[in-house]
């Protein structure tokens, strides 16, 4: 499975997170499964698959503590 089709799985497992369903799962780059209860966890790892396909690394926020 490619870049591509991981991520169509994502976006498509995010849809059923947003409509009702209570999980979606979907396959990783190296074809285990992986199951998400909450949309942010899947959004971050839409937008990995997406930093990828694009040659990017992805962002992350950075915490600031004093």
């Amino acid at each position: 499975m490619n870049h591509q089709q991981r991520l169509e799985e994502a976006k498509a497992a995010l849809h059923k997170l947003q409509t009702g369903s209570l999980r979606a799962t979907v396959r990783d780059s190296e074809g285990n499964s992986v199951t998400f209860h909450a949309p942010q966890q899947l959004e971050h790892y839409i937008k990995s698959l997406e930093a990828e396909l694009n040659g990017c690394s992805p962002r992350h926020a950075f915490r600031v503590t004093f």
